[in-house]
């Protein structure tokens, strides 16, 4: 038996939010899709609130990150409205789609919202994209190839961390000692101590344990 599901697509341009319909509509088993279509913020603005006011639940919204503004309701692009959408229905899922490939604009809205899904357009054709579709509402995260390493390379150049520092924070991860990581990596612990410290101080502007360097490192995508 299909699963109903309310869908939100946010585009400027009506092809492709037609692509998009005809992609959940044809070609994603398993599901009946309400959709929902807006094109600009403040059409979107205006589902999300006529819809929570009914207490009626959006259960996905796919939104472009390059939007034409509502400047009433300071929403200047789809990141700003998926951090309006995700206030209204926190369990919800947001999947970002975008042609843009710069690093500081993309961590500037995983840090906003954190979506389920980040997907440049160039890395997913239709046909794939009911792939990734699946993958996202199995309970998994997707990130696009040019959106991963965008992000890869803008923390290299944020934390300055060369080969020894990414072992480190490696082998952490993997649950291996400090103590141990001598007989890994080769150099003095008091090297590999002091290595730590800079990498938490970085990561986590203080010091902290393993667990909090290795949960914070994975939001980066660092690992």
């Amino acid at each position: 038996m299909n699963k109903d599901l309310n869908l939100l697509i946010v585009d400027d341009h009506p092809m492709i939010v037609d692509g998009y319909c005809t992609i959940f509509n044809n070609l994603v088993e398993g599901y009946n899709f309400n959709i929902y279509c807006a094109y600009n913020s403040e059409e979107a603005f205006k589902i999300i609130e006529q819809n929570s006011k009914l207490k009626n639940k959006i259960d996905i919204a796919l939104l472009d990150v390059s939007l034409p503004a509502y400047k009433e309701e300071k929403i200047f692009c789809g990141g700003d409205l998926a951090k309006v959408f995700k206030e209204k229905y926190p369990t919800s899922k947001v999947i970002m789609i975008t042609m843009h490939h710069e690093g500081i604009i993309i961590d500037k809205i995983i840090s906003k919202v954190n979506p389920e899904g980040f997907i440049n357009k160039s890395d997913v054709g239709f046909e794939t994209f009911s792939e990734v579709f699946k993958v996202i509402l199995g309970g998994e995260k997707f990130i696009s190839k040019t959106i991963y390493n965008s992000i890869n390379e803008l923390n290299n150049k944020k934390f300055g961390f060369d080969n020894i520092d990414y072992e480190i924070i490696s082998l952490i991860e993997k649950g291996i000692k400090t103590k141990d990581l001598p007989n890994y990596i080769p150099i003095t612990l008091s090297a590999i101590e002091k290595r730590k410290v800079k990498i938490k101080f970085q990561v986590l502007n203080q010091s902290g344990n393993d667990n909090e360097l290795i949960e914070r490192v994975r939001k980066l995508n660092l690992i």
